[in-house]
């Protein structure tokens, strides 16, 4: 019972000792620190991913409430403040916190985090920490422009790693850089930093001053031709190179690594929208590059700078820069070399110009069988595919693919088979090629013998007299000849599209009116009355006559 009574004052004792408001309770007064954090690789596949910062409790010697705020360096310099809270961690993903701190080029940096705790009577400790980020994710420029085909996506310039080059010529500083090529005489364009229509972009024109940038500046303009472009969004300069001369150098040619010689010139060809060469001799398996101005490194005009922009690396995936390897031939003799610069990644291709087209030759319309009357469809001769538009009514018998050789011309059938929406063909032996009459898309493989036949259910023009509207397009109406033919009221460029209320701009024909292409330029026509008729039981052709 005495042990009780000692236990029971001991206890009241110790109450007392405990009976104090709790902010008068004594915590320790110690420092803070943010755990460390590994460095962040940022790529496509990983902006997505989750930036979590994480730091250990503040204290100030006495229980009450803290709050602590996440702040950092920005790329262009000055603190951002990223968050508040009364917790001790934050996430955000990568890409949201790159965006905050206006990190959006390629390169290796360092970025200083700060978290600041600030106790409930106004007392403040700070905690510092660095994280290194490597930036390799792909980003672009886009350059709407009126030198694209309506409907075609515009030409885009990419951004080059933030870091020190091998020399002067090589410096990239984060700099976006490309080509455009200016297909009218007179030609604009602007920068922007989404593909049109996308909400949100920022788009870039030309500033007060030559060579320089500026926030919804008026467009650029441009004369007839190609040009370097380099872009930098940070001194919001602008460089415009005109190239004059797209040429092939290497030990693959006979003029070998001469930067003077001349003979392996590039032609650019309007329909293709790539430049052209085809040169003989040239030897199997050796190096070779593309050079411009027949320069190593371009004299950038009215400055004493130059750029080394010869092209080099993977044909699939040209690089600008000759420390990149050098292609290589994968043909000799006599080869077909096409330079495609329109957008990135820019490619070479090599092929065999004795390839003879394609022509689609049956007995519809007045084709009666006749190689040289029948439709000649577009190709690539790299992979032997073909592609075009035919109207093939009055079929009785069919149709086969024709192409010339030396030994004369030679005829391909095979076996159709599908419905209304597709049709499919393995090609091969002497039969006829059957389909219903109708308008077609015709693709064709003739490397692995296959063919596709798309019907198509009505045609007609788009363009600037009703306001590029596809879903309202001009139709034009089949007559008893077999040609397409309309009167309309023309201005300016239209182009030629197939279902356009249900495919858009999926299928449509460009370029020369004489020789149509898919997918090729803009027409035009001074404004007017027209009577159009379109040809394609034959080679694509249209032809305006004026009332």
């Amino acid at each position: 019972m005495k042990l009780l009574k000692y236990i029971f004052s001991a206890a009241v004792v110790l109450l007392a000792a405990c009976n104090h408001d709790p902010d008068e309770i004594v915590v320790p007064d110690t420092d803070f620190a943010i755990a460390s954090h590994g460095d962040v690789t940022v790529s496509e596949a990983t902006a997505g991913e989750q930036f979590t910062l994480v730091w250990s409790a503040a204290r100030f010697g006495a229980a009450m409430e803290v709050n602590y705020t996440v702040s950092a360096e920005a790329r262009r310099g000055g603190e951002v403040e990223l968050a508040s809270t009364g917790e001790r961690s934050c996430s955000w993903t990568v890409a949201e916190l790159l965006r905050a701190l206006d990190y959006d080029r390629n390169g290796d940096f360092r970025i200083a985090f700060k978290v600041t705790a600030t106790a409930a009577d106004g007392r403040t400790k700070e905690a510092k920490t660095e994280v290194g980020v490597s930036y390799s994710k792909v980003s672009y420029l886009w350059m709407p422009g009126s030198y694209a085909a309506q409907g075609a996506a515009p030409s885009r310039l990419l951004q080059f790693p933030d870091q020190p080059g091998k020399d002067e010529f090589h410096s990239y500083n984060g700099a976006y850089k490309g080509f455009i090529q200016a297909v009218h005489d007179s030609d604009t364009f602007t920068l922007a930093t989404a593909a049109p229509g996308t909400e949100g972009a920022t788009v870039y024109g030309a500033g007060a001053e030559a060579g320089t940038l500026a926030e919804n500046g008026a467009a650029i303009e441009l004369e007839k031709g190609l040009y370097f472009v380099e872009a930098d969004l940070d001194a919001l300069t602008l460089l415009l190179v005109p190239i004059h001369t797209v040429s092939l150098v290497g030990d693959a040619f006979e003029i070998g690594w001469s930067d003077t010689a001349t003979g392996t010139e590039m032609t650019y060809n309007g329909q293709t929208g790539c430049y052209e060469v085809t040169l003989a001799n040239v030897a199997v398996e050796k190096s070779y590059a593309v050079m411009f101005n027949h320069q190593w490194q371009v004299d950038v005009p009215g400055t004493d700078q130059k750029r080394n922009i010869q092209m080099c690396g993977d044909k699939n995936a040209l690089q600008l820069g000759n420390f990149n390897p050098n292609l290589t031939t994968g043909r000799g003799g006599e080869v077909k070399f096409s330079l495609d610069l329109y957008d990135w990644n820019y490619s070479i291709v090599e092929s065999d110009p004795s390839v003879k087209e394609v022509h689609v030759t049956g007995d519809f319309g007045d084709v009666a069988w006749t190689h040289a009357l029948a439709p000649v469809l577009e190709g690539n001769p790299d992979n032997d595919t073909h592609w075009g538009y035919v109207s093939m009514f009055g079929l009785t018998y069919g149709f086969k693919f024709t192409y010339e050789t030396p030994e004369g011309v030679q005829w391909v059938g095979g076996t159709v088979a599908g419905s209304d929406g597709l049709y499919g063909a393995t090609l091969g032996g002497d039969d006829n090629l059957v389909l219903p009459e109708g308008l077609y898309r015709v693709d064709v493989n003739m490397a692995d013998r296959t063919a596709s036949f798309l019907p198509l259910a009505s045609v007609g023009l788009v363009g600037a007299f009703n306001g590029w509207d596809v879903k309202a397009c001009a139709p034009l109406e089949r007559t008893a000849e077999g040609t397409y033919e309309a009167d309309l009221t023309l201005d300016g460029e239209f182009k030629v599209i197939f279902d356009g209320a249900v495919t858009e701009w999926k299928y449509n024909l460009g370029g020369d009116a004489a020789r149509l292409v898919h997918d090729g330029g803009n027409l035009k026509a001074e404004a007017g009355e027209y009577h159009v008729v379109l040809d394609l039981t034959h080679t694509p052709s249209l032809t305006l006559t004026r009332k």
